[in-house]
């Protein structure tokens, strides 16, 4: 299999969606002012040889393989893996915006258990209270609202006609001991991963034409250990 070969600038985000796009090498001459995101059809195998920018530099939703040989150049997370994966960086991963995140795994079974020794072995951490709990809620139009009942990590709003404005709130922090981040995270549109970054502003008009009250459900995504 031959795969592709992505040569050129962009300035629209890069896909991979089908069979002949795997593997992806990005060529040297090659700038990707918006990323690169490989959809859940496949676990990808990436090969960096230019330059990524964007938010987020690559971003692969069902995991797979990166081997950056060049830049990858992201504000927010600079690789990012929704399931379980390899980063093998022989160039430069950057994400310098504010908590940004060079690499970021979402978990598998070998990423936990090495969280969890590593936890163990660390020992007692004074004033370092961790929860499970993202704290999620809701402010409308300035008011905290809680949720009328929760089931798992799903939560369920009852909310009245035509706020002015809905915002999900949450727990922002994420546990520093280890040097790295799991847990919340800047906002992933191309992943339709919403509020990870403490606070996500709900689509105006969302409730219009709305008769009576009515109901948001938000679903947590929060890893354990948030702070």
């Amino acid at each position: 299999m031959t795969g592709r070969t992505i040569s050129g600038s962009y300035a629209a985000q890069v896909t991979l969606g089908t069979a002949g796009d795997n593997p992806a090498t990005i060529a040297s001459d090659a700038l990707l002012q918006t990323g690169l995101y490989g959809s859940g059809f496949a676990q990808w195998v990436v090969t960096n040889q230019g330059i990524v920018q964007g938010a987020t530099g690559v971003a692969l939703k069902a995991g797979g393989t990166v081997l950056n040989q060049d830049l990858i150049s992201a504000t927010a997370v600079g690789v990012y893996l929704v399931s379980p994966g390899l980063v093998n960086n022989a160039g430069t991963i950057t994400a310098d915006g504010v908590g940004g995140i060079g690499v970021g795994l979402r978990g598998g079974g070998t990423v936990d258990a090495v969280w969890v020794r590593l936890l163990e072995r660390s020992g007692p951490r004074p004033g370092q209270p961790v929860t499970d709990d993202p704290g999620l809620h809701l402010l409308v139009d300035g008011r905290r609202v809680e949720a009328r009942s929760r089931r798992g990590g799903t939560y369920v709003f009852s909310l009245p006609i035509e706020p002015a404005e809905v915002r999900v709130m949450s727990r922002a922090g994420v546990p520093a001991e280890l040097g790295f981040a799991r847990g919340f995270h800047a906002f992933e549109p191309d992943l339709c991963v919403c509020s990870t970054d403490g606070t996500r502003l709900c689509r105006p008009g969302c409730s219009r034409g709305s008769t009576g009250r009515w109901t948001l459900c938000c679903t947590s995504r929060a890893a354990p250990g948030i702070r």
